[in-house]
């Protein structure tokens, strides 16, 4: 995995003169991502779903749409007035997390029982369809209740 790990950095660094260059988190993002990538690989036999893992399936694609641009406008706003960087950094991610549970919450979950309702709504008018085009002389129920 070593030798992987060198081979991408140096691949990436060949596209990206200044991939490696000490202004940037690059580096230090793409070696923490291949440690949990090679973590999750290896133990994946290992992990226990419990309620804090469920909690990051869930909003694990919220959190990857939403991470850079709410984190980064915390991180600016903050920046000038809060002096300790850790503080801003946890506030960021406490901000992070949050409008991605939102979003989850209010946005994905309602989007998901839609298009349940929509498929099992479709495949309920195309199986009437079929059973009225076959003979039978009850035409299909046209009521949208929607749950």
């Amino acid at each position: 995995t070593v030798v992987a790990l060198a081979v991408a950095i140096f691949g990436i660094k060949s596209y990206h003169p200044r991939y490696l260059a000490a202004d940037n988190s690059y580096l230090v993002t793409f070696v923490y991502c291949y440690v949990i990538f090679c973590f999750a690989a290896i133990y994946s036999s290992r992990i226990q779903s419990n309620q804090f893992t469920t909690f990051f399936e869930k909003i694990s694609y919220s959190l990857y749409l939403y991470h850079g641009l709410v984190s980064f406008a915390i991180l600016d706003f903050l920046t000038p007035h809060i002096d300790n960087h850790w503080l801003r950094i946890g506030i960021s991610l406490a901000a992070g997390f949050s409008v991605s549970w939102w979003s989850y919450r209010y946005v994905e979950e309602p989007a998901q029982q839609l298009s349940r309702w929509i498929i099992k709504r479709s495949s309920q008018l195309l199986s009437a369809r079929s059973v009225s085009a076959e003979g039978d002389a009850t035409p299909p129920s046209t009521d949208l209740k929607v749950p």
